[in-house]
């Protein structure tokens, strides 16, 4: 304590001093600490790095294919009693109680079955004289809407709900998605109640079914290059048989 206070007294340096060995072994200590950490931050990089491609890079365009939409039939009767019918138009017919509306173009994730499918085909709401007709009808799951023009403007006909989405590939390539309920926007049920002078319609009112089925670029190829192939060793086997 005397040889400290002398030391405060006359201005002598009083830092601790540390050995060669402490020093050597905190040096050490640091070492392995900096590489545990980098090691860490290495794992966390590589994970990273392995992120899923974006939705962009992994979409595939659509060349043919078609929606295809079926009205349920607590819906179907409450239209018939209020004398509205809902009818395809353009490129869009109908088989049995399905309106289908054939797909001209679009992107889709087939993994994910993330996209839009686009048809050229209308779907018509009329009432006696009166009706609506919304043009160029595409589904789309990635805003989970089926849309359509009116009146120069893009409206959402129908929600999608994808909760039972099902995914499937055909035989051909083709790929479907099914099991997908259909409400009714409010958007939608506000101009119709409006043109049509009816009051059936209301917004998220459940109307049915959706089912796509698309065709992709990649598919369509396969599927010509196959198809010529077929036909080339049919014409060997019945140059063959001559």
């Amino acid at each position: 304590m005397a040889r400290n206070w002398q030391k405060f007294q006359t201005g002598e340096d009083m830092t601790p001093r540390i050995g060669f060995k402490t020093v050597t072994a905190l040096l050490t200590a640091s070492l392995v600490v900096g590489l545990t950490a980098c090691g860490g931050s290495s794992k966390s990089t590589t994970t990273t790095a392995k992120a899923k491609p974006t939705t962009a890079a992994q979409s595939r365009t659509i060349t043919s294919g078609s929606v295809t939409l079926v009205i349920n039939s607590g819906t179907a009767a409450k239209l018939k009693a209020a004398g509205v019918k809902v009818v395809p138009e353009a490129t869009g017919r109908t088989e049995g109680e399905a309106t289908v509306l054939p797909a001209t173009g679009g992107r889709i994730v087939r993994t994910s079955l993330i996209g839009s499918v686009h048809t050229e085909a209308s779907l018509t709401f009329a009432q006696g004289s009166k009706k609506v007709t919304f043009t160029n009808v595409a589904l789309n799951t990635e805003s989970r809407k089926i849309t359509g023009s009116y009146k120069k403007t893009r409206v959402a006909i129908y929600q999608l709900r994808l909760k039972s989405l099902t995914r499937t590939v055909n035989k051909d390539g083709a790929l479907v998605g099914s099991k997908i309920s259909v409400v009714l926007s409010s958007s939608a049920a506000s101009i119709l109640n409006k043109a049509l002078g009816v009051t059936v319609f209301r917004g998220k009112q459940p109307f049915g079914t959706a089912t796509f089925r698309a065709m992709t670029k990649s598919n369509s190829s396969k599927k010509k290059s196959s198809s010529k192939k077929k036909s080339s060793s049919t014409t060997t086997t019945t140059k063959s048989a001559k």
